[in-house]
């Protein structure tokens, strides 16, 4: 049982702890380049990508526009069951390599391949299929994760937020 006297040494010790770790200074989330693996993070853009059409137009002459090809068909595969067979066949690409994925491009390229393993995965389930994670989509998306500075392959806010930007040719 903890009495009035514990609880009250209790809560000076847990504020005591959350300010040390929460302590984060302003330059601490503004003073970085946002177009490193530090992530992008600005008063003026917020999780967006602030050259936004520079790092798309970056992916599209590599071969990591194979990505921003199967985003832009991904509505219709879906709506015809063919999103399986298309990941399935997808070539996988070399996100570790500069050519295949320049730094500018990590972020779009990290949200697009995470949204297409979510589309794959729904298509999956939609049709009872077991599924794994399809290497097309997996390898490169760990390679360009690991590019990020991320810890581990996760769907992070800033795939959901830049997720949100136009599509070219949509």
């Amino acid at each position: 049982e903890i009495t009035e006297e514990d609880d009250a040494g209790l809560a000076i010790d847990i504020d005591r702890s959350s300010r040390s770790r929460m302590e984060i200074t302003e330059e601490d989330l503004f003073s970085h380049n946002n177009t490193t693996a530090n992530g992008h993070f600005s008063r003026e853009f917020g999780f967006l990508i602030p050259n936004y059409n520079e790092a798309y137009e970056a992916l599209r002459p590599t071969k990591g526009r194979i990505w921003l090809e199967m985003g832009q068909r991904m509505a219709g595969l879906m709506a015809n069951n063919g999103m399986i067979v298309a990941v399935d066949n997808m070539e996988i690409v070399d996100a570790e390599r500069e050519e295949n994925c320049p730094t500018i491009s990590l972020q779009i390229a990290c949200s697009v391949i995470a949204h297409l393993w979510n589309g794959y995965r729904a298509e999956c389930w939609r049709n009872n299929v077991h599924h794994e994670a399809p290497p097309a989509l997996q390898i490169p998306w760990t390679q360009i994760c690991k590019r990020l500075g991320r810890k581990d392959v996760y769907f992070a806010v800033e795939d959901v937020i830049n997720n949100c930007r136009p599509i070219h040719g949509v």
